[in-house]
């Protein structure tokens, strides 16, 4: 599943790292790049504190999300 964010804000407090604030672009116009595009909505807050990602994020920037499966729950597994 894909969704597209945008980049509300990025701050750095004393402790060096990045405070990342992502919304869901729900007014954006849909694409559709090999997976479903999900019109979503809602908010993700980040903290970046690797240095070579620093930066990464610009305030006003969309973002796709890629959202992939990394393991099934161990209770569905053994059904």
């Amino acid at each position: 599943m894909k969704a597209k964010f945008y980049c509300v804000s990025v701050t750095r407090p004393l402790n060096g790292t990045d405070q990342v604030a992502l919304s869901a672009a729900t007014g954006e116009p849909i694409e559709t790049i090999g997976f479903t595009l999900v019109n979503a909505k809602g908010q993700i807050a980040l903290t970046v504190n690797d240095p070579e990602s620093q930066g990464f994020f610009k305030p006003g920037a969309t973002y796709f999300l890629d959202f992939t499966l990394a393991e099934v729950p161990k209770e569905e597994a053994a059904l």
